[in-house]
């Protein structure tokens, strides 16, 4: 069932590694990283702690609640919410500090995570002594790294903005000081406060709607205006094997393809989702997209090619998106470019129909598109 919740509130039970979290990798989390402490780092550890800041960048949106997710979850009777997809989108969008997300969730009835049962299983006198002598656990349900993130992540940050940068988003986060009521002055007179709280309360305001097409989204930030364009690409189904082409060429490159189902095992999906498919790169983020022209398209003089890794893809749509496909030809027609990232969804997928066996299928592979358009104030 669809449901509309607040991540805020919730405790989740999430299942990563070293290999795709960088607070178990380093102890700290990418997002906590300021600007400087992210330039300076080189080579695999730039990459590790990209994969988080690049993904927050692309997919936190002030109104994204009116928009499902993707994220695919059950609720299990330790009150613990647990994922078949989608846990490393739901981390950040607590750590953002999201308040309204629209995700799947379903009951896992009496099922209680792993976590749990292990604190709660009563243990004979020979395991105690495994446990305090060899720090050993043989019979222990959860793995090293599994983790409810109210006790293993630090409190959530609830100030967040984009800005353009490298021809990517990049996700930097100001951690707004607000001590105002504390260490009070007693020489502080009360128009002084009163116009501290004011200056608070506008800091708090934003980002601010103030434009809404047909085809697009106009926030006021601090600093700067943000354009967001968002369309689905037409056509994909003629382009399947470039699609997978792309793909494997992110396979090979990318940080951003190495999590396969979710990072889970068929015995961990058997377990933790039931008629729910996890796809095997759902709403991964390429590295390189494009939007070339086709002037000599017999079809349509003014239609716009996508291109991810030098493959052809699709087409910016015309079916209900003819003024924003007009808006972006002009745009480029006129030389100008914007940074534009593409998702992947779909293609192979497991899922568990009977609670004995994992079955596998396949959907066609589609993509969405988003162009930020930045605007300095």
């Amino acid at each position: 069932m669809d449901q509309l919740i607040n991540p805020t509130k919730h405790s989740f039970y999430f299942r990563l590694s070293k290999h795709d979290c960088y607070k178990v990798r380093t102890g700290k989390c990418s997002l906590d990283l300021t600007d400087k402490e992210f330039n300076a780092l080189e080579g695999e550890e730039h990459e590790y702690a990209l994969k988080c800041r690049r993904l927050a960048a692309h997919y936190i949106k002030p109104d994204m609640h009116k928009k499902h997710s993707g994220i695919y979850a059950s609720v299990n009777a330790c009150g613990h919410i647990s994922f078949s997809d989608g846990q490393h989108r739901m981390c950040i969008c607590k750590r953002s500090g999201v308040d309204k997300l629209l995700i799947h969730l379903s009951n896992n009835g009496d099922y209680i995570c792993h976590i749990c049962q292990d604190k709660n299983k009563k243990l004979t006198v020979k395991e105690k002594l495994k446990q305090r002598f060899f720090k050993k656990d043989s019979n222990k349900l959860a793995r090293e790294n599994d983790f409810i993130d109210d006790e293993f992540l630090i409190k959530p940050i609830f100030y967040f903005k984009w800005r353009v940068h490298l021809g990517i988003l990049n996700f930097f986060k100001n951690k707004v000081k607000n001590e105002q009521n504390e260490n009070k002055n007693n020489n502080m007179n009360t128009v002084g406060v009163n116009n501290e709280t004011e200056m608070v309360s506008k800091k708090e305001n934003f980002p601010i709607l103030i434009q809404e097409t047909g085809f697009s989204r106009k926030y006021e930030e601090k600093s700067a205006f943000f354009e967001y364009i968002d369309f689905k690409v037409a056509g994909t189904s003629h382009y399947q094997k470039d699609i997978k082409k792309a793909i494997k060429t992110e396979d090979e490159d990318s940080f951003f393809f190495d999590e396969k189902y979710d990072g889970m095992t068929n015995k961990e999906i058997l377990e933790s989702t039931f008629d729910e498919p996890i796809f095997i790169y759902h709403n991964s983020l390429f590295s390189n997209c494009e939007l070339r022209l086709e002037e000599n398209n017999k079809y349509d003089p003014e239609a716009i090619a996508v291109y991810v890794n030098d493959c052809k893809v699709g087409h910016v749509p015309r079916k209900n998106f003819q003024e924003g496909k007009k808006y972006i030809y002009d745009q480029l027609k006129s030389g100008i470019r914007h940074p534009i990232s593409a998702s992947l969804y779909g293609g192979k997928y497991k899922v568990n129909r009977d609670d004995t066996k994992i079955e596998t299928g396949e959907t066609d592979y589609k993509i969405e598109c988003q162009i930020v358009i930045k605007t300095d104030k």
